[in-house]
């Protein structure tokens, strides 16, 4: 079994492939975090799923790589590292980046620095 350090690299390139196949520009670019936003305005409405779309079907792996892949464009572009808790059950909650500045974002929780959230 992968890590989760692994699985989220392997879910962001995954996420960037099939983006990328629908006609969004996902290549890990500071543009391409835009194109994430236009798939997310383009498959909701009011916060919710349209249904029959996309995102319908497994949210969460989804939603996952998409934020696998935002955190992998911001690695690229600033560095850092991912890092992940493989003994915790609920782990890809607190999968996170931290960047080299001291800012961390966490899975699923806003970003931080220090002990504030923004």
């Amino acid at each position: 079994m992968a890590s989760l350090v692994e699985d989220a690299q392997w879910r962001a390139d995954r996420a960037a492939t099939a983006l990328s196949q629908i006609g969004y520009a996902a290549d890990f670019s500071l543009e391409s975090l835009c194109e994430i936003n236009c798939f997310f305005d383009e498959r909701s409405r009011d916060g919710q799923v349209v249904p029959g779309g996309l995102l319908t079907e497994q949210l969460g792996p989804c939603i996952f790589g998409l934020e696998a892949d935002v955190g992998e464009t911001i690695i690229r572009h600033h560095g850092g590292q991912r890092r992940g808790d493989d003994a915790r059950p609920e782990g890809k909650i607190n999968i996170q980046v931290v960047l080299p500045f001291g800012v961390r974002q966490p899975g699923h929780g806003g970003i931080r620095y220090g002990d504030e959230r923004f």
